[in-house]
């Protein structure tokens, strides 16, 4: 059985969405560990299929999707090869996701939050993903790089207003979190938050100016 994708290949470009796709369809076919090696698969064997006893449905399935993962592993070969090194280091991105939420609410596009609460947790989180069919050398450009030596990716954050806050870091095994604590915060008032450029597009907002506005 084969999936048809290798004789389509072999035309003019690959797309970056298309690349892209193929890329995160393998790594979920294949799965990985923390260590970055693939986990073995099942395998049926058949000596002989006109007498084999195993011709239950699942073995049947089985070999179907050996089948299919051997042609995205080839697909996956070919597609890294006339991939641009633009279009590489977006795939880097797209495994690497940040989120920042206020009391578990996400910030709008446009950075303005009302928080009907005097203690709020703005929380700036990375995910990644264990593994990925990248080269390693792409790979190690998903994540955001810390601004100062030894930093990380909070370096992106700055809290602009003049109000006292505690600072918690959570960490697992894909993802990872910078927990700012305010408490006893103003009726009316407004804590300021800005991101760099390089943060600000990897959470999709359309300014750098987080306003958290607190309407108690």
């Amino acid at each position: 059985m084969k999936s048809g994708l290798l004789k389509n290949f072999n035309s003019n470009k690959l797309t970056t969405e298309a690349a892209i796709s193929c890329c995160l369809l393998l790594f979920t076919l294949t799965g990985c560990s923390a260590t970055h090696q693939s986990q073995p698969i099942k395998t049926v064997s058949i000596e002989n299929p006109s007498t084999s006893q195993d011709s239950s449905p699942s073995a049947t399935s089985n070999l179907a999707l050996q089948e299919e993962l051997e042609d995205y592993k080839k697909f996956n070969e070919v597609a890294l090869k006339i991939m641009t090194e633009e279009q590489l280091v977006s795939v880097a991105e797209k495994l690497c996701h940040y989120t920042m939420t206020v009391n578990d609410t996400p910030i709008p596009s446009d950075g303005v939050l009302e928080i009907h609460d005097l203690k709020i947790r703005l929380v700036l989180s990375q995910r990644t993903q264990m593994s990925s069919t990248l080269p390693a050398k792409y790979e190690q450009m998903g994540p955001l790089k810390g601004l100062q030596e030894n930093g990380d990716y909070h370096d992106h954050l700055k809290i602009l207003s003049d109000v006292p806050f505690d600072m918690q870091a959570s960490s697992g095994t894909t993802v990872s979190g910078y927990h700012y604590i305010f408490e006893s915060l103003q009726p009316g008032s407004t804590i300021v938050v800005e991101v760099t450029p390089e943060l600000q597009r990897r959470l999709g907002l359309e300014t750098s100016k987080i306003q958290i506005r607190i309407t108690v």
